[in-house]
């Protein structure tokens, strides 16, 4: 079974393609080139790209990319995606995961929440079977900020996020 991972070069992306090479036959696509875990270097945005794609059969999308760096996120990570979401169509995979965020369901009026939840709305459109996750947080164990929390754990403290009334869910990243 092969998968197309978008996102390849991020810290999710990476991690998903690293950890499912042992199994999968996967691909990795990104804007940013990352020998590890990128196969392909492609802008999402434009479907003239996408060509590059038409070599590479894959039965399975896990949509982790995301533009992260330009003023424009919503706007980017909503192209990107539809032009994802068409070419998977054309190629009738038999299914996608989308990892979206837990923000997604506030109100938080943010280019980042709003694309997620646009993104999401995007697969009830499409005639391909889907999987949302909205993960709150993700770490891996060689994470810096994962590292420093343990170390204080160890030396009892508490980790107290803002006034201690919010919750956090983390995820690990294999856990995914």
């Amino acid at each position: 079974m092969s998968v197309l991972i978008s996102g390849s070069s991020g810290y999710v992306g990476k991690n998903l393609v690293l950890f499912l090479r042992e199994s999968f036959d996967v691909i990795g696509v990104d804007s940013v080139p990352d020998s590890t875990s990128t196969d392909v270097v492609i802008d999402l945005r434009s479907e003239a790209s996408f060509s590059q794609l038409d070599q590479y059969e894959y039965s399975y999308l896990i949509h982790t990319a995301w533009d992260q760096r330009s003023k424009n996120i919503y706007k980017n990570s909503l192209l990107l995606s539809k032009n994802l979401f068409a070419h998977s169509v054309k190629k009738k995979i038999k299914g996608i995961i989308f990892l979206s965020s837990s923000f997604s369901s506030t109100t938080a009026n943010i280019q980042y929440t709003r694309s997620k939840l646009e993104i999401e709305n995007l697969l009830f459109d499409i005639e391909i079977p889907f999987v949302i996750f909205r993960p709150d947080m993700i770490y891996a164990s060689d994470e810096p900020k994962i590292l420093q929390q343990i170390s204080m754990m160890k030396m009892g403290l508490a980790i107290c996020i803002g006034k201690g009334m919010s919750l956090r869910s983390p995820t690990h990243i294999l856990d995914l």
